[in-house]
């Protein structure tokens, strides 16, 4: 919590923090995202006011760096994605709704611009994904009891839709907290909400209850497991 990260090195049975004092002391949210690079697993990002990142996070101390610094009115970082097969394409999402990314994340000192549009809720990013198969499609999900939290960009976020279906082919009006794109087929998409996991065939156009998974309960995360799970 508060991005106090914690890591085991014997399965669980015990475990040392391993993040820095700058981290702890620099307003995480309770439930703050950090995340393992797809690319390269000794590369840690995690979220405060500022994207903390450490290139050697399974050193006995890794060593920490602020890659963006706070947030105009120190919204706190609230979500986080790196694209599967370019370490440099980073987003990170915020409290207050908004957007940034770049395009050279592994540099010292990157580059970030604000991606989200004013028609996007203007609330807490919970989640965002990048399709594995293709870095520009980008989907992005939101805090709160309405209508269209979950968004979609097919132009690395220089615009973006609402992927969030309409009707009975919709995803109900509740937070998202967790989105899985298939590793093989880009189509096809998972979301994790208050009331269960809803799939979609058709890119985001069009929703279905997953009646394989969880019955209508909280789902806070979804992770691949590996093409097929």
């Amino acid at each position: 919590v508060y991005l106090e990260i914690h890591r085991s090195t014997n399965g669980g049975n015990s475990s040392q923090v391993i993040a820095s004092n700058a981290m702890i002391n620099d307003s995480a949210n309770f439930i703050a995202p950090f995340t393992l690079d797809p690319n390269n697993e000794n590369r840690m990002l995690g979220g405060a006011r500022q994207l903390w990142v450490s290139d050697n996070v399974k050193a006995g101390t890794p060593t920490w760096a602020s890659r963006k610094g706070n947030n105009p009115g120190d919204s706190a970082i609230s979500a986080i994605a790196v694209a599967t097969g370019n370490s440099d394409i980073i987003y990170v999402g915020h409290n207050d709704g908004s957007i940034y990314k770049t395009s050279d994340g592994t540099l010292a000192s990157p580059s970030w611009s604000q991606v989200a549009t004013n028609a996007m809720p203007q609330r807490t990013v919970l989640r965002i994904a990048v399709d594995p198969l293709n870095t520009d499609i980008v989907y992005a999900s939101f805090k709160g009891y309405n209508s269209n939290n979950l968004w979609k960009s097919i132009n690395g976020g220089a615009s973006w839709a609402s992927a969030s279906g309409s009707g009975l082919n919709g995803i109900p009006p509740a937070p998202i907290r967790g989105i899985a794109i298939h590793q093989e087929i880009s189509g096809y998409v998972y979301v994790g909400t208050e009331v269960g996991v809803f799939t979609s065939e058709d890119g985001g156009s069009t929703w279905s209850i997953e009646n394989d998974g969880p019955a209508n309960v909280s789902v806070d995360e979804l992770v691949w497991g590996d093409s097929n799970t």
